[in-house]
């Protein structure tokens, strides 16, 4: 999410740029009502689902991110169409 442990400076100076973000390594770390409100500050379009693994447990990161406070079409971009669409991938 723009920069690890500097939450509050990423969301001044990178969240809004024209860039792609990702979750790795962010779930639990950074509170999640911040966290919501980054991604659609930024937008759930540019918004990649990660976990960091091996560092980090895949499916903690994918419970823990079911549970924020997002809508099933911000989810639905983040854990894939995004990606899809990032690397032009056809269903």
């Amino acid at each position: 999410m723009g920069s690890w442990g500097m939450w509050d400076e990423a969301e001044e100076y990178v969240i809004g740029l024209p860039v792609y973000l990702d979750l790795a390594f962010t779930l639990g770390q950074i509170d999640d009502e911040q966290l919501v409100r980054m991604i659609r500050r930024h937008g759930a379009d540019r918004v990649l689902f990660g976990t960091d693994s091996p560092w980090r447990d895949q499916k903690t990161a994918l419970d823990h991110f079911l549970k924020l406070d997002l809508n099933e079409d911000e989810k639905s971009l983040i854990l894939g169409e995004n990606a899809a669409r990032l690397l032009d991938l056809q269903a």
